[in-house]
């Protein structure tokens, strides 16, 4: 009988990632392997790329942003300035109102409380929470929304109510239509003879706005000879109501003839009411949008219901 030797068998490796024959003789792909994670290094260098792409963008989205909020005003004041015309055709070409209650004028220059129950808005914009003194004005039948009667940019709050915002941000000019005094004032629109240099709507300055009436001087007419006599920098020039610069600087308004612009301010624009000119350019600015006042008529234009020729 043979003797049969006994080989011990050899232990089986297991072999990792392996290519285990398919039945078909189409290889299997390996199994796979598990994925290493991002380095602290890694992480450090894109979390810098993006915080620079950032910095790079931010300027742009933020400039876009004052574009858009500006645009959006100009639209306000095109859709206010259509109300108001629409309102002269409806009344014979009368301008709406836009008066003080029981005004007192003092050195040429005036104060007034709120405005007449006849005008364009009624109430005080710094203390109104509802919008009925704007839905009660002259000009709401032409002008339905109450949100166009508020600029975007402005972020004033109601007078002891800090959560909630002003109704309205706007004030039409004291020359058409307000209460009686200043030659210049005007009733009708044939009356206005450079409509397209005529402002009607400006936005106001939040510390200045109360009433719906803006009002500021003709250069060297009585309030600013009687300013000047105590202030006699820039001969008593000063802003009764003060324009507002929130659009980068600068504010938008509309005209007699329809259109509407934005205007950049060479001065900022941060106080109140009844302030001295500042300085030289501040001068400037008030003397170009005192050149928006419409000329006075004549004693015949005035009588006729003509403008000056």
């Amino acid at each position: 009988m043979n003797s049969i030797s006994l080989i011990p068998a050899k232990p089986m490796r297991c072999l990792i990632n392996a290519v285990v024959p398919h039945p078909g003789g189409i290889p299997a792909k390996p199994a796979p392997t598990a994925r290493s994670a991002f380095t602290l290094v890694e992480l450090l260098v894109v979390t810098t790329i993006i915080a620079i792409l950032a910095s790079l963008l931010m300027p742009s989205m933020k400039t876009a942003k004052i574009r858009a909020q500006s645009t959006s005003c100009v639209s306000n004041f095109k859709q206010l300035q259509l109300a108001w015309h629409l309102y002269t055709l409806d009344y014979n070409d009368q301008l709406p109102a836009n008066k003080w209650m029981a005004p007192n004028w003092q050195d040429g220059c005036p104060s007034g409380n709120q405005t007449t129950s006849d005008s364009w808005v009624q109430g005080d914009a710094t203390v109104d929470t509802e919008t009925w003194n704007i839905q009660n004005g002259s000009l709401f039948p032409y002008a339905r929304s109450t949100g166009i009667y508020h600029c975007p940019t402005d972020r004033s709050t109601v007078d002891f109510h800090a959560g909630i915002l002003r109704k309205r941000s706007y004030s039409m000019s004291y020359y058409m239509n307000g209460s009686e005094r200043k030659p210049e004032r005007k009733t009708r629109l044939c009356q206005i003879r450079n409509t397209s240099g005529a402002f009607v709507f400006i936005d106001e300055q939040e510390d200045s706005i109360h009433d719906g009436v803006f009002f500021l001087h003709v250069p060297g007419d009585e309030g600013e000879q009687a300013e000047a006599e105590h202030y006699r920098t820039f001969g008593g020039a000063h802003w009764m109501n003060m324009p507002a610069d929130r659009h980068a600087q600068g504010c938008n308004l509309s005209f007699a003839d329809g259109h509407a612009e934005h205007w950049k301010w060479k001065w900022p624009k941060s106080s109140g009411m009844d302030v001295d000119v500042a300085n030289q350019l501040d001068l400037q600015d008030l003397r170009r949008l005192q050149g928006c006042i419409p000329t006075p008529l004549s004693t015949a234009s005035r009588f006729l219901g003509i403008p000056l020729n």
